[in-house]
């Protein structure tokens, strides 16, 4: 058992060695497919977890990069299209347009909801003060 862990032990020391020795190159060809830094961070944390869950699949070391550059690849078309998909972005004019609708709805129902507000309040004043 003891040759066993030791055996895996140097397996996962040589895998965290492959891991720093590419991450510069891994991090470069990720920055080709996702727009800004963060994204490569986020990109990079979870091909890190893919790459140590499927490090069995590594037949040999000098395959290492072309075999993670496909992780990263493919984790980082799955980010932009969660990004693309989850991002709501509205362009200045739609959101300017949006707050002119906004304050005309507010000056158009503003009178009315203050003549509500005023009558709700008289009709409380004329509720019994013990309840």
């Amino acid at each position: 058992m003891d040759s066993e862990n030791s055996s895996d032990n140097q397996s996962s020391g040589r895998l965290l060695q492959m891991v720093a020795q590419h991450d510069r190159a891994l991090r470069a060809y990720a920055r080709i497919i996702v727009r800004s830094l963060d994204d490569v961070d986020d990109v990079m944390q979870e091909a890190s977890l893919i790459i140590w869950e499927k490090h069995g699949q590594l037949r040999r070391e000098e395959e290492f990069l072309p075999w993670a550059k496909v992780i990263v690849r493919n984790v980082c078309f799955r980010h932009r299209r969660r990004s693309i998909r989850d991002r709501h972005v509205f362009d200045d004019a739609l959101v300017q347009r949006l707050l002119d609708e906004e304050d005309a709805d507010e000056r158009q129902h503003g009178d009315r909801l203050a003549a509500e507000y005023g009558a709700l309040v008289h009709c409380l004043e004329q509720l019994p003060a013990d309840r």
